[in-house]
């Protein structure tokens, strides 16, 4: 069990008053119309002890009786307090650029998450996986006018402190709480790639940053950007992509050797076959292992027709935030590695049931994870699960946007490998000078202790 952040900070929560006792008072030898009486300590047993367990019931049940937001750009830490004293931490979807180019949107997920997530989770009992799912689906079904990115971003705050709260009444990491429930043993250490390498440089500055990265983590996979963000068929600058593809292979290979998984991401930056399939080919000549989101996410007809070329395996599904959907990609082999994010699609719950989803039809899973925020521990706790031994999860070795003090101790990542923490639920802690810093928000804002 955790304590709450911040505890100078004042508990405030709500108060639930119990049902009356229905014992009642019989007096001893009377009785009318000739039926016997109750004894008298009879009733006083019924009296006393009805009471007692519709307390224990309570008690048991350990309802959500607070709920904190710390928000400091560009990430949003949420704590889940039950009324037994456990409390989990979660992470809302992190901040996204507006149109302008500025991460200011982080306010429209909280209050999202205080309007239409946090009054019907307030004083909610869960205390299983199922408890968990009926929450979620009861959010859903009363906001179904309010679903969409934002809303599913302020979800996956809720459902990932929930699952820290889950692991902790079971006193195990979250990975061996999940590895008990899918019959998987818990990894002690997960296999990664590095990501977020830049696509602004050239093959020759490409190939010195793998090799600085290669020295300090040992990774045997990278993941470089081609082609410009959403870019409808323009690269950087010209003839960057066919130019890096061949070049950076055949750099590296000279200095490491044959072995490096290499990978490329186009953040959906064409937008026709003709141009994809120029790309595809070049990337199957040069033996990288996979092609992701070579086109807009949205565009699941023709991820498919660039999957069934069968150049190069293609990824996607980091943007996509319907279930239904990512369901869809796996079952009709849309993509040949499905890669959910935890914050755009609700959560660990999600995440889990594409991971399983995947493993069913022979679709690779690798989470969205390219920052070294909560998302990474989340990601090495389901890999811890689910991965196999030629599964490399995502880690953010160049990521530049998450406060590199905002944890007691990051994932400690070396070696090619990184170990899943063994703590209690997320096994890691935020820092109380982050916080100290960050924007509070409560629910409720009542200040009503709550009792059982």
């Amino acid at each position: 069990r955790s304590q709450a952040p911040g505890t100078r900070r004042q508990a405030q929560s709500t108060r639930r008053k119990l049902p009356a006792a229905d014992g009642r008072r019989l007096a001893a030898g009377g009785g009318g119309g000739g039926t016997s009486a109750m004894p008298w300590f009879r009733g006083n047993l019924l009296r006393y002890l009805r009471p007692l367990f519709l307390v224990s019931q309570v008690a048991l049940a350990a309802p959500i009786v607070r709920i904190e937001i710390y928000s400091n750009d560009p990430l949003s830490i949420i704590y889940v307090h039950t009324a037994d004293g456990i409390t989990g931490m979660g992470q809302v979807g992190r901040s996204q650029s507006d149109s302008t180019g500025i991460l200011t949107d982080a306010d429209l997920v909280i209050e999202t998450f205080l309007r239409h997530i946090a009054p019907v989770a307030h004083l909610r009992n869960v205390t299983s996986p199922k408890d968990l799912e009926a929450l979620r689906q009861d959010i859903i079904y009363q906001n179904y006018k309010n679903t969409g990115q934002v809303f599913f971003r302020a979800l996956s705050g809720l459902d990932t402190a929930l699952w820290d709260v889950l692991a902790k009444q079971a006193n195990q990491s979250v990975c061996q709480y999940v590895g008990n429930l899918v019959g998987r043993p818990c990894r002690k250490r997960v296999n990664f790639y590095c990501t977020n390498i830049t696509r602004a440089a050239t093959p020759e500055e490409l190939t010195k940053l793998i090799l600085q990265l290669h020295a300090k983590y040992g990774a045997t996979g990278y993941k470089l950007k081609v082609a410009n963000i959403m870019g409808r068929n323009t690269d950087f600058y010209p003839n960057r992509t066919i130019q890096v593809i061949p070049q950076v292979r055949a750099a590296l290979e000279q200095q490491l050797g044959p072995g490096i998984r290499l990978m490329v991401d186009a953040n959906g930056g064409y937008e026709d076959l003709r141009h994809v399939t120029e790309v595809a080919q070049i990337l199957n000549r040069s033996d990288y292992f996979w092609f992701e989101e070579p086109v807009p996410f949205w565009n699941y007809d023709l991820t498919k027709q660039v999957r069934d070329l069968g150049l190069v395996r293609i990824a996607g599904g980091e943007n996509e935030y319907r279930e239904s959907l990512l369901e869809h990609a796996v079952t009709h082999r849309q993509v040949d590695i499905v890669q959910p994010d935890f914050g755009y699609v609700g959560g660990f719950s999600v995440a889990l049931r594409i991971a399983q989803l995947a493993a069913r039809h022979g679709v690779g899973f690798d989470p969205h994870s390219p920052d070294l925020s909560l998302t990474e521990f989340f990601s090495v706790h389901l890999m811890g699960v689910m991965a196999n031994d030629d599964t490399l999860f995502e880690y953010g070795c160049t990521d530049g946007s998450t406060p590199l003090d905002i944890f007691e101790q990051g994932l400690q990542a070396s070696g090619g490998s990184a170990p899943v923490p063994t703590g209690v639920g997320w096994g890691v802690a935020v820092q109380e000078a982050w916080l100290s810093r960050a924007e509070q928000r409560v629910y409720p804002i009542t200040g009503v202790e709550y009792h059982v």
